[in-house]
């Protein structure tokens, strides 16, 4: 998603018509902080799935290294933890997307509210022109 929408590339949407500078202020401000939430949230997943990434690779190391002493018991504890690791990158990835996609359907609903607002000015507007 892109959200970089600048207040200079809406104040020509509907001036004629007079929505309010505050009514483009709000809707930029509305998409700047919805885009700073994705970025946030985003960046705290990749550094989570690093990290569980980096347990995993080490126990896979040290998978390797005991199976060729063929210790029996630490092979099945390393292949144990691995597993726990793969879940927890699962569930972990599950929340990130999860997240992004309520966020998504945050800003649809606002999108569609602000539309809805701009709508009944228009509609206002024009009926007062009318009268």
């Amino acid at each position: 998603m892109n959200f970089q929408i600048k207040r200079e590339s809406l104040s020509g949407l509907y001036t004629e018509e007079g929505l309010s500078d505050d009514f483009l202020d709000r809707l930029v401000e509305g998409y700047q902080k919805t885009k700073l939430k994705i970025e946030r949230q985003t960046i705290r997943a990749r550094e989570d799935l690093a990290e569980l990434n980096d347990r995993r690779e080490w126990l896979i190391s040290l998978f390797d290294r005991v199976a060729e002493g063929s210790t029996e018991i630490a092979v099945d504890e390393v292949e144990r933890q691995l597993e726990l690791i793969d879940s927890e990158i699962d569930r972990r990835t599950r929340e990130a997307y999860d997240q992004i996609d309520m966020v998504t359907r945050d800003v649809r609903s606002k999108i569609s509210s602000m539309e809805a607002e701009i709508e009944r000015d228009l509609y206002e507007k024009i009926l007062k022109s009318i009268a």
